[in-house]
């Protein structure tokens, strides 16, 4: 064995241990899992991405139209779907391989970031860093596509690192001991940069265009550039030319770029994610609740990516209008990035806590990664040959956060080289104890510690109320009332003021009884919030069943206003059924007259019309 293999030999064998000890956690997490109310639990997107892979699995095929997702998770999840059957523990047990896999990509890119020195220690504090941070296991655990893009990101960076090596030094590449042309390696990057685009367009598509750039200006390569290129593009293409051929414009991944941009940076924009009034916080609500609020604006029927570049064009609008508040804006965005807030948008760790106390043994937070890693990152840029790579996926990162917003998933595929970065950090202070070199060290460690007094105070602080709503629409598939009751009482108490919120709220306490309460809270969001969908509608049957009837055909009227097919379909229905109560068979027939013009041929509206025909 050389010198060089014995030196790095203890760290490969503890990182061994790591890999071993992580892998027995997963087994542990994903058996409390099993045992919890949350093994079932899917949120909206989940949800989504679950039977559209189902679909996928069976040969359905994409929706008609546009794609309105990132479609890679629903294709992962397909051939998953098709060899288990309906099985999330398949999916789950995939996943977690998946993050065991990153673990050891980590310890290969923290080794590949320091060659000439403490490599080994670099990659096994990386490694180590990754298994104690708990939203890599709590992701790999929930049925979304974070787990998938985050290894991607791991892997890309990894690749990376070891095409700057071979480049940087004019050696060759070798695989499994085998010589291949060095162009395949790039094209193998840009495939894995292609990938990861499929599932987070914002983080990998900069980078598609910034490789084979890279490639070209600094090293001469033309024929690795547009290898880097051709790579990512077989992947991109046919959802490329799928969107341009249902939509007549170019639209790169998917049509809800737009309403995104405006969630970021809208006249309400605080950094974080937060909908329109009006607009559903799910994947779902926000592309079709978006585009029903652009064709009433405009008074016209619009597409998925015509609606999206309305969306586009208020949001230019918006920061022309204002460009000093747009800047202070982008300046805070710059902070959250680095903040150590956790901004749950779909699950929270403190909800699974109870459930899966081993997420409690992965205590690292966020805070002490960020803060390590910026002068990890200033030390890879002095003193590494391989910061290039570092730099560009940092940069990336970076470019990727700040036109829209940040929370914690949209952040996590810009965690491994963060982590790579802070695990740099340590193994260089380690190096410097080593030899004595005081005075840089203390300094380094004093900005550190400087930074992290900063990314330890939370910018955000996290209403739970949402996981709480969560918790009760579960509870309510289950048939489980009083359960979903206490779940959705306790998300109105923490936030009363948002709609979902109050709605969730009322419509538990109808079902248990209290229709007078119900009733009340049905008005007040309907004061605040006519426009959600099938607010007006729930809020008139209601109204209809307390005995006030003529402001229960008003509200009813008003969701027929409001041009959504549901809505109005559903309030025509109803409206017909209280004019028969009241025997007015004409005024029942128009009902079902004005539903059919929005259904046309409708098989159930035509033999409702026939059945109230026949009343005459």
């Amino acid at each position: 064995m050389s010198e060089a293999k014995e030196r790095a030999f203890p760290y490969y064998k503890a990182a061994l241990l790591v890999l071993l000890a992580s892998a027995v956690i997963r087994i542990i997490y994903l058996l409390q899992l099993h045992g919890s109310d949350f093994w079932e639990l899917l949120s909206l997107d989940a949800r989504f991405y679950t039977e559209l892979a189902h679909r996928i699995a069976s040969g359905g095929g994409l929706p008609g139209g546009v794609i309105t997702f990132n479609p890679l998770y629903p294709f992962f999840l397909a051939p998953i779907f098709r060899l288990f059957g309906d099985a999330l523990l398949a999916a789950r047990l995939i996943q977690s391989l998946l993050g065991l896999a990153m673990l050891w990509l980590f310890y290969g890119a923290g080794r590949l970031l320091s060659p000439r020195g403490g490599g080994g220690l670099t990659g096994l504090v990386a490694m180590v860093l990754a298994a104690l941070y708990a939203q890599f296991l709590l992701f790999e655990g929930s049925l979304l596509a974070t787990a998938l893009v985050t290894f991607i990101s791991a892997a890309s960076i990894s690749a990376a690192l070891r095409l700057e090596g071979v480049i940087g030094r004019g050696g060759g590449l070798s695989i499994l001991g085998r010589r291949i042309p060095l162009w395949t390696g790039t094209a193998g990057l840009g495939t894995l940069l292609g990938a990861g685009a499929l599932g987070r367009p914002n983080f990998f598509l900069p980078l598609i265009v910034i490789f084979p750039v890279w490639f070209l200006v600094r090293y001469r390569l033309w024929r690795c550039a547009a290898a880097c290129l051709i790579g990512s593009l077989l992947l991109l293409a046919p959802v490329l030319v799928h969107n341009t051929a249902r939509s007549g414009q170019f639209v790169p991944i998917s049509a809800h770029g737009g309403i995104n941009l405006y969630i970021g940076n809208g006249p309400a924009a605080d950094g974080t994610f937060k909908t329109p009034e009006g607009v559903r916080p799910h994947m779902e609500g926000i592309v079709q609740d978006s585009r029903i609020i652009a064709e009433r604006r405009m008074g016209k029927e619009m597409s998925h990516a015509e609606a999206s570049s309305y969306w586009t064009g208020e949001t230019i609008d918006v920061i022309k209008a204002d460009p000093s508040r747009w800047l202070l804006l982008l300046g805070r965005k710059l902070r959250l990035m680095w903040n150590g807030s956790e901004i749950s948008d779909v699950i929270d760790a403190r909800f699974y806590m109870d459930s899966c106390p081993v997420l409690g043994l992965l205590f690292l937070p966020f805070s002490v990664i960020s803060a390590l890693s910026i002068v990890g990152l200033i030390l890879v840029i002095r003193d590494s040959e391989r910061r290039a790579a570092v730099l560009l996926f940092a940069g990336a990162g970076i470019v990727s956060i700040l036109p829209f917003f940040v929370n914690t998933r949209y952040r996590m595929p810009v965690l491994p080289v963060l982590i790579i970065s802070a695990a740099y950090f340590i193994s260089w202070a380690a190096r410097s104890v080593s030899a004595g070199r005081w005075k840089g060290l203390l300094l380094a460690v004093a900005v550190a510690a400087l930074l992290f007094s900063q990314t330890a105070k939370p910018m955000v602080i996290v209403n739970p109320s949402a996981g709480y709503t969560f918790l009760g629409n579960f509870h309510m598939e289950q048939k489980q009332e009083e359960k979903a009751e206490e779940a959705f009482s306790e998300a109105y108490r923490l936030d009363p003021d948002r709609v979902e919120t109050v709605i969730n709220y009322a419509r538990i306490l109808k079902l248990r009884g209290g229709k007078e309460r119900s009733r009340n809270l049905y008005s007040r969001a309907f004061e605040r919030w006519p426009d959600f969908p099938m607010l007006a509608v729930e809020y008139a049957s209601i109204l209809d069943s307390t005995g006030e009837r003529e402001m229960a055909k008003k509200a009813f009227r008003y969701a027929v206003s409001l041009e959504r097919k549901r809505d109005s379909v559903v309030a025509c229905k109803l409206l017909s059924r209280i004019a028969l109560s009241e025997g007015s068979v004409d005024e029942a027939i128009y009902w079902i007259q004005k539903a059919l013009e929005i259904l046309p041929g409708d098989k159930d509206l035509l033999e409702m019309l026939q059945w109230i025909e026949g009343r005459r």
